[in-house]
């Protein structure tokens, strides 16, 4: 069931699950983790706060990747993840609702962001102009949520530049919300951080 917060709003949760694991001997996003497997667990956490639709970008091992998840997922393959984050950002902003209000970005490679964490962004959305960073010791973190009127500046990024130009684009519009939960920046890129998140 939706959050009571979240519920006037229509949110595209985009989980970025393109990459190559470069850095890592095997493919993090399919590792085992709790029952599941690393992007398993982050797209359940996403699912349990039952926003309007969630949206899965792959690219490396698209096939294996897909069917990994749950039904209830759609899934977008980027073929051209290899030019850069920003190809997949738009991937998934193509794939939305026309009416979304609101983007949030999640990355598939961070199965410690709470299910919480992801409703509290989504309630302090505060229309379509709006950014939302979740922030914990004076540092910013992820998932970040975009209002609909950011939608041409994500279409235009380049390269993986990301979405940080356009936070820095708009400071005006940016609300950074306190989260205890150090999940925010805890991604898995190396042999050690998969370790580390076992462990938790």
């Amino acid at each position: 069931m939706a959050d009571k917060g979240t519920q006037h709003a229509k949110i595209s949760a985009i989980v970025l699950a393109a990459g190559k694991s470069s850095r890592m001997d095997g493919f993090k996003l399919l590792l085992p983790l709790g029952g599941r497997t690393v992007i398993g667990t982050t797209v359940a956490n996403v699912l349990a706060a039952a926003f309007t639709e969630t949206i899965v970008v792959t690219g490396h091992r698209h096939a294996d990747v897909a069917a990994s998840l749950p039904v209830n997922v759609q899934t977008v393959h980027n073929a051209a993840f290899a030019d850069g984050m920003a190809t997949s950002l738009q991937a998934g902003v193509n794939a939305a609702c026309s009416d979304t209000d609101a983007y949030l970005f999640c990355l598939g490679d961070m199965p410690m962001v709470k299910t919480t964490t992801l409703l509290a962004i989504a309630r302090a959305s505060g229309g379509s102009s709006a950014i939302i960073v979740p922030n914990h010791d004076n540092r910013d973190g992820n998932p970040v949520l975009f209002g609909s009127d950011y939608r041409d500046e994500l279409l235009q990024l380049t390269g993986d530049d990301g979405a940080r130009r356009i936070i820095g684009a708009h400071t005006g519009n940016v609300v950074r919300i306190d989260i205890d939960e150090p999940g925010i920046f805890q991604d898995i890129d190396t042999a050690v951080d998969y370790k580390d998140v076992l462990g938790q």
